[in-house]
């Protein structure tokens, strides 16, 4: 499947993380741009990056593919003012909206 930017997806599986922090294991993600997009060297060599930390911690607990591409992006929730909270997803977390 092809991951387009500005398109939402849904996050598959069963995640933890996901159900802890927004009551679902698969919310919806409105996908902003792949991590190498936004920060130099991707994810994995930010320090301090509070989302990149995180996703460090859940890509370990929830054996996510190291290989691949990871996408950032805001959970579709409704907030007060309609923003969402970034998360970092793996690609092979993603599915298509139906």
């Amino acid at each position: 499947m092809e991951i387009i930017k500005g398109k939402s997806y849904k996050v598959k599986g069963k995640s933890e993380y996901f159900k802890k922090k927004y009551g679902t294991c698969n919310p919806i993600i409105k996908i902003e741009d792949k991590d190498t997009a936004l920060w130099q060297g991707g994810w994995a060599v930010q320090q301090g990056n509070p989302g990149c930390m995180l996703f460090a911690m859940r890509s370990g607990f929830e054996h996510l593919p190291w290989g691949g591409t990871v996408w950032y992006g805001h959970i579709e929730i409704n907030f007060p003012k309609g923003a969402g909270l970034g998360e970092l997803v793996h690609e092979s977390e993603l599915e298509e909206v139906k």
